[in-house]
């Protein structure tokens, strides 16, 4: 995939996703920490990569570089 590898941490405090080097982008994706917090797990630790799809359902990583808080950014889990 063509995007950004994160892990997004669900707890009591809140949703936040961090990048493989362990900085805090939940400001950066705020839909899919949105998103993480209609899951029915109280608590959860979720590996994957945020990929943005241009309108042809292909990623794109320059729309996500660029559109982070659109909705065609998606968190794929491994």
């Amino acid at each position: 995939m063509t995007g950004f590898r994160m892990l997004l941490r669900r707890d009591a405090a809140g949703v936040r996703l961090f990048t493989r080097n362990g900085h805090d982008w939940t400001g950066r994706f705020p839909l899919i920490a949105r998103a993480a917090l209609s899951l029915k797990a109280v608590s959860c630790l979720i590996d994957g990569e945020a990929v943005a799809c241009d309108n042809d359902g292909m990623p794109c990583f320059e729309r996500l570089r660029y559109r982070r808080a659109d909705g065609h950014v998606f968190l794929y889990a491994f």
